[in-house]
């Protein structure tokens, strides 16, 4: 095991509570990211740990490690991105749908239908997006059929976009329905929007 990994488990490193607040969050999960490389797999695991116990702050440093061209990486940083069950982590798992590793792809399946509603627009986006794979499209079209039945008030909102999957043209239909539908929930958006602000 290199330095880096000596000094970062060892007890006094791992003990960050006389760290300032700000160190613990904003410095901490470069080197944790850095460790998720690492071929010792206790290494990568307590790396994640860390890095799942640092919270929001991690988030952008788990993002990024989602585009690492290992494996073990883009599975360790998924995996703490779906524990920490933030919302906003939707985007992320969405950018992953087309992984070339099938355990990616359905760890990324099940974070966006654990997530909820928060994950429909943004795999809506996703589909707006250049062209995917046909896991993609599959892992989508899958997501969107699961929470609309989980939330019916999408189901009639969803539902020109649901029957444009697998049909000639798949890719040029989604894209085109789903825009038209991304653009209406952002005219939504604006318009409550303004409501919030309108003088008593």
């Amino acid at each position: 095991m290199g330095t880096l990994f000596n000094n970062l488990w060892s007890e006094e490193v791992n003990d960050h509570s006389h760290l300032p607040p700000y160190a613990r969050e904003h410095v901490q999960p470069g080197y944790l990211v850095q460790a998720l490389s690492s071929e010792e797999g206790e290494v990568r695991r307590q790396a994640r740990q860390q890095l799942e116990e640092v919270g929001p702050a991690a988030i952008p440093y788990l993002a990024q490690a989602l585009q690492n061209p290992l494996e073990n990486v883009r599975w360790e940083a998924a995996v703490a991105l779906s524990r920490l069950e933030d919302p906003s982590t939707a985007p992320c798992f969405v950018g992953i749908l087309g992984d070339e590793e099938k355990e990616i792809r359905s760890l990324a399946v099940e974070s966006l239908i654990q997530l909820g509603e928060p994950s429909i627009e943004p795999a809506l986006i996703g589909l707006t997006q250049s062209a995917y794979s046909e896991e993609f499209y599959q892992s989508t079209a899958f997501i969107l059929e699961a929470l609309s039945m989980r939330y019916p008030a999408w189901r009639e909102r969803l539902e020109p976009v649901m029957k444009a999957f697998g049909q000639p043209r798949q890719e040029e239909i989604v894209y085109r329905k789903a825009e038209r539908l991304v653009q209406k929930l952002r005219a939504e958006e604006e318009e409550a929007m303004e409501a919030s602000y309108e003088p008593l």
